[in-house]
């Protein structure tokens, strides 16, 4: 998609091939492929972008561009709406900018804004009923309330790699270690060379206005990119434009850090530019394009991209049978996306029920308002273990607990208050809940379902 879109700003084929494998292969698509696949499926944005530009080049609209780019736009959504809101609201504000720098393209880019607002309509048609379901999630809480500032970007990460590029190693390691987040969450570096593609680009090209327009969306990016405050190291320092955005519709389940999927789209256009620019002196080319695409290449070892799945033989050989009858409800330690209690349920076949899971970065209501759940994800005891654990499996008439071999911390302790004499079965040791605990904690309610876990 990429390839595409920079062929047809370019007209050259390598300068397409290099924008491609920096879009393609960028710290942000690798980071998605690590932890959110639907994340890194992000070739329409590049696509919506070509579609736009053949248009405002056309100065006509066509029903087949409206046909195409409300296609386009329900297959985003249907993908990712994440991905599908952030570039409506970075689409629109580059719209408003070409608008303001590009004064004879203005009646084009008017005419482009009232097509891709049918377009629009037309994709809001189809996607109906997933919008209605959108727009009755607006009262949720914003993931803020959850993460606070944790996914945003470190400046540093700009120019220093993590482990997902070959190139890092474990040379910045120290200091990568320190970024918020996690790995698949950390996904802004461009690297030295492509940083200086990227200024040389800005130099030569700040007087036109493409250029202008290009690198103000770049800036505005960044600053995004960097969330509410600008956190250096794990350190939260000063507020940032970002701030406000955190508790308006929609805005606020953004994460900041995946706006670096924009900043590598625009940095792929830059550099396909910047090749494909006769002036810049062949020697230049020849010494940053192998830099870069070296700086960028991914950590080839299977470490870094193969998790081994566990699976205990009371799962895997069916021993589960003999010790839990179909239909009841369990608790699996490792709890929730701890460990691969959802995994191993598909594997019995839905045999059991389980009190827990991993369906969304914040636990729905009914199991976070239970302080014990803040002890199964964490290992960390709460106030008076012991009742909350008993209250919490009684009211949602937990059966057994699950506890995998290897899972540690203080978890026999906990629940020989419940079992003092746990049996040890494939891999897997069962406690079993007496039935007086849930005589008597049956339809219990959580101590404050205003908490969350």
């Amino acid at each position: 998609a990429m390839f595409l879109l920079v062929r047809h700003l370019t007209a050259s084929s390598w300068a397409a091939l290099l924008s491609g494998y920096l879009y393609g292969f960028s710290s942000y698509v690798l980071s998605k492929m690590s932890g959110h696949l639907n994340l890194a499926m992000v070739f329409v944005p590049p696509l919506v972008l070509f579609l736009v530009l053949r248009r405002i080049e056309g100065n006509r609209v066509s029903k087949a561009f409206v046909a195409l780019l409300a296609a386009a736009l329900v297959l985003q959504f249907l993908i990712s709406t994440e991905v599908f809101f952030t570039m409506t609201v970075f689409g629109s504000l580059a719209l408003v900018l070409a608008y303001i720098l590009m004064r004879e393209d203005r009646r084009a880019l008017l005419t482009v804004g009232r097509a891709i607002l049918a377009a629009y309509g037309a994709a809001a048609v189809v996607l109906s009923p997933y919008l209605y379901y959108v727009f009755l999630g607006l009262s949720q809480p914003p993931i803020y309330d959850f993460y606070s500032t944790l996914f945003v970007t470190d400046p540093l990460n700009v120019i220093l790699p993590t482990r997902l590029t070959h190139f890092a190693s474990s040379r910045f390691s120290d200091v990568t270690a320190r970024f918020t987040g996690n790995l698949s969450e950390q996904s802004a570096y461009l690297g030295l060379p492509l940083s200086v593609i990227v200024g040389w680009y800005g130099v030569r090209r700040w007087r036109t206005q493409g250029g202008k327009l290009l690198l103000a969306v770049v800036g505005i990016l960044v600053i995004a990119t960097l969330g509410p405050k600008l956190t250096v190291l794990g350190h939260p320092t000063v507020f940032l434009p970002w701030k406000p955005f955190v508790h308006v519709p929609l805005a606020k389940y953004a994460l900041p850090a995946r706006f670096a999927l924009y900043i590598a789209l625009a940095t792929a256009v830059m550099a396909g530019i910047w090749l494909a620019d006769r002036s810049v002196p062949l020697f230049a080319k020849a010494l940053l394009v192998p830099l870069t695409v070296v700086s960028l290449l991914p950590a080839w070892s299977s470490q870094t991209w193969v998790t081994p799945a566990v699976s205990p033989p009371f799962f895997g050989a069916g021993l589960y049978r003999d010790h839990i009858r179909h239909g009841e409800t369990v608790v699996v330690i490792p709890y929730g996306d701890r460990g691969y209690s959802m995994l191993w349920q598909v594997q019995a076949d839905f045999w059991f029920r389980m009190a827990g899971g991993y369906v969304t970065v914040v636990p729905p209501n009914e199991f976070s308002a239970w302080p014990i759940v803040r002890t199964f994800y964490t290992g960390a005891l709460v106030p008076d273990a012991g009742r909350q654990l008993r209250t919490f499996l009684g009211a949602h008439d937990v059966r057994h607990v699950l506890v995998a071999e290897g899972a540690g911390g203080l978890w026999d302790a906990l629940f020989r208050t419940i079992d003092d004499q746990p049996r040890s079965v494939g891999g897997v040791t069962i406690y079993r809940v007496p039935d007086a605990v849930l005589e008597r904690y049956g339809g219990a309610t959580p101590p404050d379902s205003r908490r969350r876990g």
